[in-house]
This record gives C-alpha cells, sequence and structure tokens, in this order.
C-alpha cells in the first residue's frame, strides 16, 4: 500500500476532485508527489469512475520519459482508493511567473522551445494533453542558473493517433478551461494535436501581453470571442517582439485547425525559422547602422 511506502510531508494543492501532496519514498530516500481523489465526506469511497480516470492517466503517461514531461513512477489502489505517484518538481507554476510580470522575449523564446519538445514527445506517442493553462506547466531552477519548463498533470489527456472528441461530463458540459480552449473543443468537434497547439498560445500570449487574448467578465462572450477569433496581434501590445515571432505566435492562435502548424515538430520547425528570421533582421539593422 502507499502508506507503507510513502510518508506525506505537506500539501501541494487542491483541485476540483484531486488533492497532490509531498512525499518521501522511505525506499527510495527520494521526494515524490502523491495524487490521490477527493472524498465527498470523511470516511466515503472515491467515484470509481474518477479512480479509473486517475489510473488511466498512470498508464497513458507512465510511458512519457522526457525533461520537459512530470514523470509518473507508479499507480496503484491502496485502502484510501486509487494514486499516483509521481515525480516531485519543485518550482514554479506559469500562474506564479505571470504575476511577476510579462516575460521578456528571450523567456518567451526558452519557455515556447521547452513546451514544445515536450509536447513533441506526448505526440509522438499520440498523446493529447487538451488542458494546457499556466498551472499545468511548471518553471524549475537548475544548479546552473537556467531553467527547465515541465508539463503537469496529463489527467485529461487522451491516447489519440487519429482525432477525439472532446470529452463532457455527465451534464454535457465541455472540460476545459475557457481562457485557453480551442474553437474546435466549444464547437464539440475532433481534436488532434493542434488543439494543444492553441493553448499553448493562449499561454504565451497571456505571458507576453499581461492578459487573455480572448477575455470578458461573461464565459459566453469568451467563448463567443474565441470561436470569431476576435484577438488583438500581440505585436500591437509587445512592439519589443520581432515581427516574425509575433506573426508566428498569431498563427498559432488560427481559429481553424488548418490554419495552425500540423503538429508541436511543425510547430518547433516554423519557431525556429521564425527565431532565425528574427537574428537576421536584427543583424541588418546593425550593419545598416554602421554603414549609416
Amino acid at each position: 500500500m502507499a502508506a507503507d511506502r510513502y510518508e506525506i510531508i505537506s500539501p501541494i494543492g487542491s483541485g476540483g476532485i484531486g488533492t497532490v501532496s509531498k512525499a518521501r519514498d522511505t525506499q527510495l530516500n527520494r521526494h515524490v508527489a502523491i495524487k490521490r481523489l477527493k472524498t465527498q465526506t470523511d470516511g466515503e469511497a472515491p467515484d470509481p469512475d474518477e479512480e479509473c480516470k486517475l489510473l488511466h492517466e498512470a498508464s497513458i503517461t507512465g510511458a512519457l520519459q522526457h525533461p520537459n514531461i512530470v514523470s509518473v513512477y507508479d499507480g496503484g489502489v491502496d485502502d484510501k482508493g486509487a494514486f499516483l505517484i509521481m515525480e516531485f518538481v519543485d518550482g514554479e507554476t506559469l500562474t506564479e511567473v505571470f504575476q511577476q510580470g510579462t516575460l521578456t522575449v528571450a523567456d518567451f523564446v526558452e519557455i515556447t522551445t521547452q513546451t514544445l519538445e515536450g509536447l513533441m514527445a506526448a505526440q509522438e506517442l499520440g498523446l493529447l494533453h487538451r488542458d494546457l493553462k499556466p498551472g499545468n506547466l511548471m518553471i524549475t531552477w537548475l544548479p546552473s542558473g537556467s531553467y527547465g519548463v515541465k508539463i503537469l498533470d496529463f489527467g485529461m489527456a487522451k491516447s489519440a493517433p487519429v482525432p477525439v472528441h472532446q470529452t463532457e461530463d455527465q451534464d454535457k458540459a465541455i472540460y476545459g478551461t475557457i481562457h485557453f480552449m480551442a474553437p474546435e473543443q466549444f464547437k464539440r468537434q475532433p481534436l488532434d494535436s493542434r488543439t494543444d497547439l492553441y493553448a499553448l498560445a493562449c499561454i504565451l500570449y497571456l505571458g507576453l501581453s499581461g492578459m487573455n487574448p480572448f477575455q470578458s467578465d461573461n464565459p459566453a462572450k469568451i467563448m463567443k470571442a474565441h470561436l470569431q477569433s476576435r484577438v488583438l496581434p500581440i505585436r500591437m501590445i509587445r512592439k519589443d517582439l520581432p515581427l516574425p515571432l509575433s506573426e508566428w505566435l498569431m498563427s498559432m492562435l488560427g481559429r481553424d485547425e488548418e490554419d495552425r502548424p500540423q503538429d508541436a515538430a511543425a510547430a518547433l520547425d516554423s519557431f525556429q525559422e521564425a527565431i532565425a528570421l528574427a537574428e537576421a533582421s536584427d543583424e541588418d539593422k546593425e550593419e545598416l547602422q554602421q554603414t549609416g
């Protein structure tokens, strides 16, 4: 049982249906994170359907071994219900990072590159995340002073070698976080790797501008803004962002899937091309200044 091997140290966080705690693996003497389902009342067993979802998360993410994705070590069921044993990541979520200010262009490039590399690894296994948001991306500092990006919480992930339909609850409401959901999710259309790219673009837009690309005080209006692609071009807010990078980001926010890169690999290729164009443009400016 989990209690026999793992000593709970402190709570990490709590969501709608689950809790995550920091613990010590007494056999391997390392810190881990334990994810468990909430119960409505003390002594009540967790929802069996939710337990199946949690174990499903372990089965589909256990094969993901990549520095930009949190590792799942184990999963099972004990007298407290289903649990996941995951890599403990000590850092800050992008939600916390964004509260400290907007991203520099250099950090935008770094976070984008690392996140796309993690998504590439997931997509190579046919996995969609389907709930990318700032709280599911964590920055962890390395001894060298640089940082790494970790994609967290594949609880809504889906194995999808072909497009899959949006998950709904018993009341036919769709799962997701409204500010970062792609139009095809609202329309209940089949989803593919381009859905995660749209969510990443929404996150990056927020990080650069300090505001969500599609915003309102009303959820229905936010959904309508997504569907109508009513978004202010990022370069109108961040004039220091080179035009090739601005155009790349806006292409990731394409209302129709066909307007976005095909997958994370294609997105990374086009991003690197945009970086090269931006750097070439800077060199041209320096040369003109020197000759002038």
